[in-house]
């Protein structure tokens, strides 16, 4: 039976522990068994992308199955023809080779994360902090006003998204809509207006609010050059008053002696005492 897509995102996202956030390579024959609407899923999410062809390939032409360097060449009619070599044998000398067997596709934590924020708010993943292997794809809306940020975290534990204080796995929360990947809105949006104790998603320090938000500006600017911060506050779905206050403000001193450098900076006139 065919795997179907939670099964296959599981099978990657083993794959992807097992090496320790190394890059997954994802061979034809594996493609083949699993159904064809969560091949199509993955790849056009961007979640799977185009490798460089396989240069060796397991040989078929006996039951020894010998890993042997792949050959490629032009026929008189300008079709390409792949095959192995056999030494091994007298009875055996080339063998043929599919060469859809020999397409290979990738999965790397950064094509997860890319793919996973584009398919959350059609943007791009950002590292989070120094720590490798966090990345924040975007933000989750909740009822009102409510909404956290997504992040996902691969370490020694696995692959997880974190919202609001939940763990989630990652096949738990992506589905298949209209044949294509989509989240499960409705269960971001109760893990938002249910955050667990203690958490802090939903909280976006200021400074990374100011860098996201300058983000957001860059790109409304080549959309809509004349009005580029109306179309970026509106996205955001704030003022154009309150946009220019986040992304034109200056980090403030900390401290005793940032205090001392806004003192001097900014003396504070005294009237003449009468």
């Amino acid at each position: 039976m065919a795997l179907a897509l939670d099964a296959v995102l599981v099978e990657l996202l083993s794959r992807l522990r097992a090496l320790r956030g190394g890059a997954v390579t994802v061979a034809a024959a594996d493609l083949r068994g699993w159904a064809s609407s969560a091949v199509a899923a993955v790849q056009s999410a961007r979640l799977l992308v185009p490798g460089p062809p396989a240069a060796s390939i397991v040989c078929d032409g006996c039951e020894e199955a010998c890993v042997r360097p792949v050959h490629v060449v032009a026929r008189a009619s300008g079709e390409a023809a792949a095959f192995v070599l056999c030494h091994l044998r007298d009875d055996i000398d080339r063998v043929s080779v599919a060469l859809d067997d020999l397409a290979r596709w990738r999965l790397t934590v950064q094509s997860m994360a890319d793919g996973m924020a584009a398919l959350l708010d059609g943007g791009a993943a950002t590292t989070i902090g120094s720590a490798a292997g966090r990345y924040r794809l975007g933000f989750a809306q909740g009822k009102k006003q409510n909404r956290a940020a997504l992040h996902l975290q691969v370490d020694d534990e696995g692959v997880r998204l974190l919202l609001a204080g939940h763990v989630l796995e990652v096949q738990d929360t992506l589905v298949l809509r209209d044949g294509r990947l989509a989240f499960d809105q409705q269960l971001l949006a109760r893990c938002v207006n249910a955050p667990a104790d203690g958490a802090d998603g939903a909280h976006e320090y200021p400074e990374d609010r100011r860098v996201r938000l300058l983000d957001l500006v860059a790109k409304a600017r080549v959309r809509s050059p004349g009005k580029f911060l109306k179309a970026a506050a509106d996205i955001e779905g704030i003022t154009v008053y309150a946009l220019k206050q986040v992304i034109y403000r200056k980090p403030k001193p900390l401290g005793a002696l940032g205090a001392m450098a806004r003192n001097l900076s900014h003396p504070v006139s005294k009237k003449p005492k009468t």
